[in-house]
């Protein structure tokens, strides 16, 4: 059978955006996709035995069972794949909610060796016969649509002449509860030089060959900007920075069981997770002069932007991305 994960909409999502791409359906010819039919897929994976199917759903289940129900927002039109594309889609506008949610999915697939798609998350609008140059695709605005994401389905599709045909084989509810204690106020700091590297640390309990960005818990009474310059001061010996960005509270997670009951008096003040912000910090040359402090840092390197995500430890990944996304903004603009 041939599965792929999903996000399901609503009826009334599902005709709001039919309606909302309508002068697009009138001057675009292909294969649209059936109002009805209209879904987020978030992988695809092609060809899998009925059992391993199940499997599938198993692990699923068991990757999404930390992650709340979180709001997503529809994007821009996108075509896709970015060279010689054959479909039209909406892309959706990142959330950590969202970003976490795909992690977990992805590292469930490669736990049981499953393959699936490289392609963005995407919410397909129409397959084209021929592809498509992107100075022919009409300009169109962002939808703004909000919707509450509750459940992954696993699907099943069966193509036939008069197109594919969606069946769930399984849904996958996201958890509604929301953890009792409070979230730890804390800033990740990405560091950028002159050459557009990334400076990132190896934590001290890292065992793996896992890396993540400076970052420290921000005190009662000092603002953001303070505690980003005292963390590089105390991590890194560095003083000579500056603050090109600041997004605060932009991401929120719970730490694991064991980190909670062993790690750093985190039970004895309650702390249950961290609400992160972000900060984008300058250097003036390529290479500073660090002091790492070894009870932080047992190790230092600078990445190419390329190769940051791929450093990380997964579970800064989320907001790894975020600060990629902003990264690239502002190197776009020649900030």
């Amino acid at each position: 059978m041939r599965v792929f994960v999903a996000i399901e909409l609503a009826p009334v999502w599902q005709e709001k955006i039919t309606k909302a791409t309508y002068p697009l359906r009138q001057t675009l010819r292909g294969k649209w996709v059936e109002q009805h039919n209209l879904h987020l897929t978030l992988a695809f994976i092609g060809e899998v035995k009925d059992t391993d199917s199940q499997v599938i759903a198993q692990q699923l289940k068991i990757a999404i069972a930390p992650i709340r129900t979180f709001e997503l927002v529809l994007g821009n039109i996108v075509t896709l794949p970015p060279k010689s594309p054959r479909l039209i889609a909406f892309s959706f506008k990142p959330s950590a909610d969202f970003l976490r949610l795909q992690q977990a999915v992805i590292n469930s697939l490669k736990k049981i060796k499953i393959p699936a798609s490289s392609l963005k998350p995407h919410l397909t609008l129409v397959r084209l016969k021929s592809p498509l140059f992107k100075s022919t695709l009409p300009v169109m605005p962002a939808l703004n649509i909000k919707f509450t994401v509750n459940q992954l389905s696993l699907m099943q599709s069966t193509l036939t002449p008069k197109g594919p045909v969606y069946k769930r084989l399984e849904a996958l509810k996201l958890s509604s509860k929301v953890p009792q204690g409070p979230l730890r106020p804390n800033i990740a700091i990405c560091i950028i030089n002159p050459k557009n590297e990334v400076l990132l640390i190896k934590h001290r309990e890292h065992i793996k060959e896992y890396w993540q960005f400076p970052q420290g818990g921000v005190k009662t009474g000092d603002s953001f900007e303070q505690t980003v310059k005292h963390e590089l001061k105390e991590e890194l010996g560095l003083l000579n920075i500056h603050i090109l960005k600041l997004r605060e509270r932009i991401y929120k997670y719970n730490w694991p069981k064991k980190l909670i009951r062993t790690g750093q008096d985190l039970e004895k003040k309650g702390y249950i997770g961290q609400e992160q912000s972000l900060a984008i910090v300058k250097v003036n040359e390529i290479r500073p002069k660090l002091t790492p402090d070894p009870r932080e840092a047992a190790a230092v390197h600078w990445f190419p932007i390329s190769r940051v995500m791929k450093a990380l430890n997964p579970i800064r990944r989320p907001m790894g991305k975020l600060a990629m996304v902003e990264l690239n903004k502002m190197i776009t603009k020649g900030s």
